[in-house]
């Protein structure tokens, strides 16, 4: 319900300072919201995707990990893979099921092209400075900017809103990139557990192969939230309040917490992702009793398990459910984690948490954690973070890659500021 009366309040607030705006201030405050959420993937944002397509081939290990890659050509691809298959004394792409040959080598993008959201546009944005990026977006969108306000002046909100907008257009880029990424490791490891016979790249009689689907456009589909997240943008404008970031809070809340998690002549200084951390790491393979152990003695409510073939995070362990089901010796049949997706089916493990850029606002946070979350994830980079002008003794903190963060690193953040 808090969440709910939340959303009710910042709608009135906004509702009030709009309506005591002339119309010059009012069209001054639609070109600061237009560039505010210029590279948002919401529908009123102002950034698309088209692709450049090419070829993916899956090459399969029978002792490791299979991998994906990407070529310009289906006869780069097919050479490529047919040397592969010679290396292991397989048959040649030709020679194979037609099954297997549909998932082995596919069209797929190459990349993603940012252009204009507008039907009209004629931006070729990666020619395009930062800020001429931003401008030229802002121009287009501000029409539709203008009237998605004017539906919060008249009270109404009928829209469908993303999880966030992005700081520029290289991090919008990279989040549908990931996504990208992410569907076609699931694709490779999804083919890679069909096979039945290594030798000859036999299938497995119920492979269900057939359910693989290749997108002709709509590869990496945008997702529908709440509409208090537009409403948050035009707060956020409206009051320009200054922006702490999760990174901020995160690079801030590390060397305080990390004392009560390790031995002084362990502390560096530095925060290591969730696939490197001896502390925060979690991974398929870890022992589950000990894992629950290590979060009763250290105070972990959550930790995010990570799976090395995927490169992902693929679910969560939290330690209120832990302790009943430990209890009641649900997890005697699961030594680890590697059974994943049988023990989110029995709720022996939660989903993955949600992923937000480093540059997100602690105020999203605040409010998620608010609703019952416990736990997010955000991916760093240090050379975006440098570049984009932040804080350079963040990145002198967190190394690249997935950290967690939870409600003990805002309060500690909150506490001392």
């Amino acid at each position: 319900m808090g969440g709910k009366k939340e959303l009710v309040d910042n709608r009135a607030e906004v509702y009030h300072l709009l309506r005591e705006m002339d119309s010059k201030t009012l069209d001054g405050f639609i070109d600061r919201l237009s560039e505010e959420i210029a590279f948002s993937s919401q529908k009123s944002g102002g950034v698309k995707y088209g692709h450049e397509m090419g070829w993916c081939i899956i090459k399969m290990n029978p002792f490791g990990t299979s991998v994906f890659e990407k070529f310009s050509s289906r006869q780069e691809a097919i050479s490529s893979l047919d040397m592969h298959h010679a290396d292991n004394n397989w048959s040649p792409y030709e020679g194979l099921n037609k099954e297997l040959q549909r998932v082995l080598c596919f069209k797929a993008p190459l990349d993603l092209k940012p252009i204009g959201k507008s039907k009209n546009s004629q931006i070729i944005l990666e020619s395009l400075t930062h800020l001429e990026q931003k401008r030229g977006i802002a121009s287009e969108i501000k029409g539709k900017v203008k009237e998605s306000v004017n539906k919060l002046i008249s009270g109404k909100n009928q829209y469908e809103i993303p999880l966030q907008n992005h700081p520029n257009l290289e991090i919008a880029k990279a989040t549908q990139m990931q996504c990208l990424e992410d569907r076609l490791n699931d694709y490779t490891n999804f083919v890679h557990s069909s096979i039945q016979s290594w030798r000859d790249l036999e299938l497995k009689e119920d492979n269900n192969l057939n359910s693989i689907k290749f997108p002709t456009e709509n590869w990496v589909p945008s997702r529908s939230d709440p509409s208090a997240f537009f409403l948050d943008s035009v707060r956020k404008v409206l009051l320009s309040k200054k922006e702490i970031t999760i990174a901020e809070v995160l690079a801030y809340s590390h060397p305080i917490l990390e004392e009560e998690f390790v031995s002084s002549s362990e502390i560096d200084g530095t925060r290591k992702p969730i696939n490197h951390n001896d502390v925060h790491g979690v991974f398929t393979t870890s022992n589950v009793r000990e894992i629950i152990e290590r979060m009763a003695k250290k105070g972990f409510d959550n930790q995010p398990i990570y799976c090395n073939n995927k490169k992902q995070c693929i679910g969560t362990i939290r330690l209120k459910e832990a302790l009943s089901n430990l209890f009641l010796g649900n997890f005697d049949a699961y030594p680890t984690f590697i059974e994943y997706e049988d023990m989110i089916k029995q709720n022996l493990l939660l989903l993955p948490p949600p992923i937000f850029t480093a540059f997100d606002s602690i105020e999203y946070i605040v409010s998620l954690f608010n609703t019952g979350c416990e736990a997010i994830l955000i991916k760093f980079n240090k050379e975006q973070w440098v570049g984009y002008g932040r804080d350079p003794a963040v990145s002198d903190v967190l190394s690249d890659g997935l950290h967690i963060i939870t409600p003990h690193d805002i309060v500690i953040y909150l506490i001392n500021n």
